[in-house]
């Protein structure tokens, strides 16, 4: 069936069966949800990430309350009902929800939380420890307590990034960013795209903007192209890692040489400093161009004659040393990386010279 939303009501209206046109009937909620507020969505939510008959039909409120209905007929009293109630948290925005496999991940003051931990009757403690955003908890409610009330707000599934997508949209004095997470690692990182809204079109990513616009995310080595593959800006990568004591937070160490590791097609451009101590101090500039191409070639391509080419699949490794200063107990990587093709980042070697202990 189709269902839909009437804005700003408690009413729901649903179509007849299989049915794309016709008298949509009205579906009222108001008695079930005791907080008040607004219908904000309407998702399917499955117990086995199948399309069966356990599939229920769940209303998400704007005070947090989610109804979770089973049967087939809603005009029918004896084919439908109202199997559970639970209070969760507000929603944020007017697409506070996405699917995750046979889950629902939901976007709310508390965090960004899969429907599956809310409906095992956890206590609230617990569901903030099942929280998808428990990593970036203090970064988003901080976040979410300047700009709640700003409009469109949105989580989406994308499939080609194997990402969950929280996009915070764009207000007078701060610009749009995303906070991305790794669907397969449950990590996160930081995007600062001009993005009003996304959508998905054969596989791929689009975006529209508030002046206008609308992007393809991906499919170029610069930023911002046009179609006639015209202008763009260098894609620049910024990381922070964590801080790391060496196995032992006791002893003065003098921090000599960083060997970070990559694999990629040609030697990504990078720039890096060594911060010591929980110095937050950024990175300023930005790192050089990528260097050539080496002597490894792609299927397919111009340059890549048959029986002349050496054939590469996953790229050469990279590791050169750089130089860093530093004293301090702890440390942590500051870096830039600029790549015209897909760089990865593997793993990091430092060198340093311990002092006594204190």
């Amino acid at each position: 069936r189709l269902w839909f939303v009437k804005q700003d009501s408690m009413q729901a209206f649903y179509m007849p069966f299989e049915a794309i046109a016709g008298e949509a009937k009205p579906f009222y909620l108001g008695g079930s949800l005791p907080r008040g507020g607004y219908l904000v969505e309407i998702v399917t939510w499955s117990l086995d990430s199948g399309s069966g008959m356990d599939d229920k039909l769940a209303f998400f409120s704007s005070q947090g309350e989610f109804l979770i209905y089973g049967g087939t007929d809603p005009a029918d009293a004896t084919k439908w009902e109202l199997e559970s109630m639970f209070f969760i948290s507000a929603p944020i925005g007017n697409s506070p929800t996405c699917e995750l496999g046979g889950d629902i991940i939901l976007l709310t003051r508390n965090g960004v939380i899969p429907l599956s931990s809310v409906v095992k009757g956890e206590a609230s403690i617990a569901v903030s420890n099942s929280a998808l955003s428990k990593r970036i908890s203090r970064t988003l409610n901080r976040i979410v307590n300047s700009r709640f009330y700003t409009p469109n707000w949105e989580i989406s599934n994308v499939p080609v990034l194997q990402a969950i997508v929280v996009n915070i949209p764009a207000t007078s004095d701060e610009p749009a960013r995303q906070y991305v997470m790794n669907s397969l690692t449950g990590a996160w990182t930081r995007f600062t795209m001009p993005m009003r809204c996304t959508g998905l079109s054969g596989g791929k990513l689009y975006f529209g903007t508030t002046d206008g616009r609308v992007c393809l995310y991906g499919g170029v080595t610069r930023d911002d192209v046009k179609r006639d593959g015209t202008g763009g800006e260098e894609i620049i990568c910024s990381m922070f890692s964590a801080y790391n004591y060496f196995g032992d937070p006791t002893t003065n160490k003098h921090f000599k040489l960083v060997r970070p590791i990559f694999q990629a097609l040609k030697p990504p451009g990078y720039k890096l400093r060594l911060n010591v101590d929980y110095d937050i101090a950024a990175l300023g500039g930005n790192p050089p161009a990528p260097g050539p191409e080496g002597d490894q070639y792609l299927w397919n391509a111009i340059n890549s004659l048959w029986d002349q080419a050496f054939w590469a699949s996953h790229g050469t490794t990279y590791f050169p040393w750089t130089g860093v200063t530093g004293l301090g107990f702890c440390a942590a990587l500051l870096m830039k990386v600029n790549s015209s093709e897909t760089a990865n980042f593997a793993a990091l070697e430092v060198v340093f010279e311990a002092g006594g202990s204190i």
